[in-house]
């Protein structure tokens, strides 16, 4: 059985879903960077993936 969620918050959570999606997909695409301060560092592509993945699982679970 599914939870009872606001449809603003299970709007919110489908944007960020669909903007990690995408993001996912940019990562095959660019030199891997991460945004550490105001500095962007050089990041394992593996590592990005990684990240992008446990993110999407989260908001899934949401």
């Amino acid at each position: 059985m599914m939870k009872q969620v606001p449809a603003t918050l299970r709007e919110m959570y489908v944007q960020q879903a669909n903007e990690n999606g995408m993001v996912k997909k940019k990562l095959k695409l660019l030199d891997h960077y991460k945004l550490v301060g105001a500095v962007l560092i050089k990041q394992d592509w593996d590592e990005a993936k990684s990240n992008i993945i446990k993110r999407l699982k989260f908001i899934e679970n949401e």
